[in-house]
């Protein structure tokens, strides 16, 4: 429709009404025509689509329709996260969508692009397809709306805000129940993700079953795995260890066959939990070196998780020294994305010993960086700390505060 159109292109130039119409019409008359509720007359139609340098041209459904059905194809490598297929596409696409002016192409681009780059890490270009799309939500079917929640779910997964991650997938399965609309194993799975980080170790597994389900009908192989990392993590932390190492089999045998090399390095770590939690600390040690050493090999930079791990392990079996001395390493990875993972190092540190006051940091950057996100495991965690921290340096009444408040937080979650 004429008013989806003008509506579309003068958000996407960010321009309001009244920047629009001045010297055309009134900002009355606009929102009519906005609203589809007035046709414009000809010469204003003309005037408005000069401003907005959009061609007057009317675009052929059937051409619409053909870059539609190409977009979806599309969607379908990206879904395989089937690089070598889907980088082409993209490009060939982005020179297509520059050519029209249809908002239902430019909207449906914008939000297979979205996941598309959450996909390939490019967090900048993400996050300017995420503001476009929140500017044109009204904008949305009901089927695209529950897309753009299921991939902010994602996106928020990505920026480790995973209460917010959970808020995104309850609003796509409403959307899903209301109209009604096919739940995506995508869904469930980002949903399992989030709950993970959050502890919720029952709501992880159930919703990665679902998704391991749909992921299979699908034939979607390359999900499969993680769908089985996932189970594996949960089963671990439910202390069903012997189920949990045939999860991380499964994946690994999986990623092996399908030459996911990137997948192999992170799988390798996840046995280390296992070890860990079993009190087998030098095999615990083996596994996260050996997840270190095939994710440098592959020029994968987001390490810090497993030398976090490494230099646990280290510390609980006496090794000072070269704990301190791998905490040094994570902090030295140039990598913006693990903020997560340098506040537990620098907690770690603290725990071990090492020789800094870090309770402005803790106070500052670590307490209000957990209770934003809602991880309050890590929260109890900065609390314990802290507490330790005051109780060096002899402030006592500071110490048995932050002992309490951690205690606070157990019983509530508990």
């Amino acid at each position: 429709m004429i008013g989806n159109k003008i509506n579309y292109h003068r958000r996407a130039k960010n321009l309001t009404q009244e920047e629009l119409v001045h010297g055309i019409c009134s900002t009355s008359y606009l929102s009519k025509v906005e609203n589809n509720v007035l046709e414009p007359s000809e010469e204003i139609l003309q005037l408005l689509f000069e401003r907005l340098n959009i061609d007057a041209r009317h675009e052929g459904k059937d051409s619409i329709h053909r870059l539609l059905e190409r977009m979806e194809d599309w969607y379908a490598t990206i879904r395989e996260a089937d690089f070598p297929n889907a980088e082409p596409l993209y490009w060939e696409l982005q020179e297509q969508v520059e050519q029209i002016s249809n908002p239902q192409v430019r909207l449906a681009f914008s939000i297979y692009s979205f996941r598309y780059h959450l996909l390939r890490y490019d967090e900048q270009t993400a996050e300017q397809l995420h503001a476009t799309l929140h500017s044109h939500l009204s904008q949305l079917s009901p089927e695209w709306s529950y897309l753009f929640y299921t991939f902010n779910i994602n996106y928020y997964y990505i920026k480790q805000n995973y209460t917010k991650a959970l808020e995104y997938a309850e609003k796509a399965l409403d959307m899903a129940r209301m109209h009604p609309i096919e739940i995506q194993p995508e869904t469930l799975y980002f949903q399992a993700l989030a709950h993970v980080k959050q502890k919720n170790d029952t709501a992880a597994k159930y919703e990665a079953e679902r998704a391991l389900e749909l992921f299979t009908r699908q034939g979607n192989l390359k999900m499969c795995v993680g769908a089985y990392i996932v189970l594996g993590i949960c089963l671990n932390r439910m202390k069903r260890r012997e189920e949990a190492k045939k999860f991380y089999l499964s994946a690994l045998k999986l990623a092996n066959n399908l030459d996911l090399k990137n997948d192999c390095a992170y799988i390798s770590h996840n046995p280390g939990y296992i070890e860990s939690q079993a009190g087998n600390h030098p095999e615990a040690i083996r596994h996260f070196k050996e997840s270190i050493e095939l994710k440098r090999k592959n020029g994968i930079r987001r390490v810090k998780n497993s030398i976090y791990h490494l230099a646990t392990e280290l510390f609980r079996i006496g090794h000072r020294e070269e704990a301190l001395g791998w905490i040094e390493k994570g902090r030295s990875e140039d990598n913006v994305t693990d903020a997560h993972d340098d506040i537990k190092l620098t907690m770690l540190a603290c725990q071990i010993g090492e020789q800094t006051d870090r309770t402005d940091f803790l106070l500052t950057k670590a307490l209000p960086y957990f209770q934003q996100r809602g991880m309050w495991v890590e929260e109890c965690e900065c609390y314990e700390v802290l507490a330790e921290q005051f109780s060096n340096q002899h402030h006592y009444k500071k110490s048995s505060y932050y002992f309490s408040e951690a205690n606070r937080l157990r019983r509530e979650n508990s």
